[in-house]
């Protein structure tokens, strides 16, 4: 009986990272007969086999015919199937294994389909491995046969040897398609499987020595794989999640796309995820949930597995996305619908994931999922209002904001005489004399006039002009990574809003007060955390927005005039004004014109 439950060779394992059948689910086959072409002059009487694994076939069946096949040729005694393919796979030698690709292709696709069996497996060595190994890990990448009895694998041994006990998770009963049938209990452990040697060897009774080992996965204990999707594709995402979920691999996914819960996605889904899957469309793109979704994911070092959908042949992404996924390989998912086999289809997707190596990232703190709510809050006021009809909208990103240095050569004195002034004919000359000598610049390089640490410009604008566009305009580039990223966090604050019902005319407030009224709508932060929030105030990470100046310059009461002071000393900040309403002091002045 062909032995497959021993290994007798010395080059069994090989680097996680080089992978000898990578590229082995790109090959386009559509019959076994067709697989084997490329392998006809390794094995004797090939067609033959093919043609008695082919007649055992009997329906109902998991597999195709073509599938079942695979695992039997696998099995058969005396083929040379087995000990062939393990030779080529484990001499990691990628050039004389290629022409099995094909094969392979329809082998792991068989195996794919197969429910995953967990418990403790046989397998056998004929020599004596090294007990003083520092390398506890190894990676398999032959086909590695294992048996449920362990009375199926002792009499391979002979005088010496290694038993291998291993704890197994993703192993592959073919018990009920082998050529050999129930006697063997045969468990495949996958091409690349991982396992960790857990203890030091047994003997018991003068037997072979006893390594328990254990599989490893990718994938550590309270962490998932995240499907981050939108609604269009989300019959697509069920079906992956159930495969997925099928074959034992932790999934995490927000069903209820519609209702709107980031915080769950970003605080479970991307926090608690090892690896995340994406579903690309121009629908995708133009989500603000999956843009914070995927660029929080990147924030916090994810590995990101893009998967194309059903769109345009010619679509590309252009904006954000395409900044994140910047050479990486997207798996293309563009012309599979929920009523294929997507066994197929899920084969490469299957294999990335098992091969990808989780790597631990630093513990997050929570008010960096707060303040990426805020960026999505921006994100989703991505529209302006047309002044003439408010129900005709138009992206914000293609506001075109005129903004323009003013020269500051002595314009405080000149700025006194015009809060002087009274005529409002002499007020607008008095003013284009004032800021007559303007340079145009971009939004983004608007704090490169600011010469010292403090970065505090004032902007003016008559108006209507569109003082409160630019602050919406700023954060929502802000959002998309666009502008300052040097601030963690960009807070806008109409400040009209300070008369409003969110501030006690009794009550002192401090600016992470102001922060928390603006923007959490869960106000428990710690002690610890609002510590953090006031370090990054001071520490210049936190950029606020201050719209309206001139709006709350003439209210009198003492209770807004503190808050208004406790903004203005930030040491980074923006302030629009309309300008005969100013009374402020800036080394830096800009105008929207």
């Amino acid at each position: 009986m062909e032995n497959r439950f021993v290994d007798t060779s010395d080059t069994l394992y090989g680097d996680e990272s080089t992978s000898p059948i990578y590229g082995y689910q790109d090959q386009v086959i559509t019959t076994l007969e067709e697989a084997i072409q490329g392998i006809r002059h390794e094995i004797l009487r090939i067609d033959d086999y093919v043609t008695q694994a082919k007649q055992k076939y009997k329906r109902p069946c998991l597999l195709t015919e073509d599938e079942f096949a695979t695992i039997y040729l696998y099995t058969m005694t005396g083929s040379g199937f087995s000990s062939r393919l393990n030779g080529r796979l484990r001499a990691m030698d990628k050039e004389p294994l290629k022409p099995w690709f094909p094969y392979l292709k329809f082998f792991i696709t068989a195996l794919n389909k197969l429910p995953s069996f967990k418990g403790i497996v046989w397998r056998g060595r004929s020599q004596i491995i090294d007990a003083n190994s520092d390398d506890k890990y190894e990676t398999w990448w032959g086909v590695t046969s294992t048996s449920k009895d362990l009375k199926v694998v002792e009499p391979y041994l002979g005088e010496t040897g290694t038993i291998y006990a291993i704890e197994v998770i993703n192993g592959k009963d073919i018990s009920q398609y082998s050529a050999v049938l129930n006697y063997e209990h045969e468990i495949i452990l996958m091409p690349g499987t991982r396992v960790h040697r857990k203890s030091e060897p047994v003997e018991i009774d003068n037997k072979p020595f006893i390594y328990s080992f254990e599989e490893c996965t990718n994938i550590p204990q309270g962490k998932h794989v995240m499907l981050s999707y939108e609604n269009n594709d989300k019959a697509v995402v069920l079906q992956i999640y159930q495969y997925l979920h099928n074959r034992s691999i932790p999934v995490w996914f927000d069903e209820n796309r519609s209702n709107n819960n980031i915080y769950d996605s970003l605080a479970i889904g991307v926090e608690n995820a090892a690896f995340i899957v994406c579903f690309l469309s121009p629908e995708y793109e133009s989500s603000a949930r999956s843009q914070i979704e995927l660029q929080y994911a990147q924030k916090r070092h994810k590995k990101i597995i893009p998967c194309l959908t059903k769109t345009e042949e010619t679509w590309r992404s252009i904006r954000w996305l395409s900044l994140i996924l910047e050479g990486v390989k997207q798996e293309d998912f563009r012309h599979f619908s929920p009523s294929d086999d997507i066994d197929s289809e899920m084969d490469y997707l299957l294999w990335t994931l098992r091969k990808m190596v989780y790597v631990p990232e630093e513990n997050s703190e929570r008010l960096n999922i707060r303040f990426e709510l805020i960026k999505y809050e921006y994100l989703c006021n991505s529209k302006i209002e047309r002044f003439m009809n408010p129900a005709v909208t138009f992206p914000i990103d293609q506001s075109y904001i005129n903004l323009a240095i003013v020269e500051t050569k002595e314009t405080r004195e000149k700025e006194e005489k015009l809060k002087e002034t009274q005529n409002i004919g002499t007020i607008i000359d008095t003013y284009e004399d004032i800021y007559g000598s303007k340079t145009p610049i971009e939004v983004r390089d608007i704090f490169e006039n600011c010469k010292d640490q403090n970065q505090r410009i004032l902007v003016f604008g008559r108006a209507g002009i569109g003082k409160s566009t630019f602050c919406r305009y700023a954060t929502y580039q802000w959002a998309t990574g666009a502008i300052w990223s040097e601030y963690e966090l960009v807070v806008l604050v109409p400040l009209r809003s300070l008369t409003g019902p969110k501030y006690n005319a009794n009550k002192e407030y401090n600016l992470v007060d102001i922060l928390i009224n603006q923007y959490f709508f869960d106000r428990s932060l710690s002690v610890e955390e609002k510590n953090t929030l006031e370090n990054k105030i001071h520490t210049g990470r936190i950029l606020w927005l201050l719209d309206g100046y001139d709006e709350i310059v003439q209210e009198t009461s003492s209770h807004l005039q503190n808050l208004l002071e406790r903004l203005l000393k930030t040491p980074h900040h923006i302030v629009t004004s309309r300008p005969y309403m100013n009374t402020l002091s800036y080394f830096v002045h800009m105008e929207i014109t």
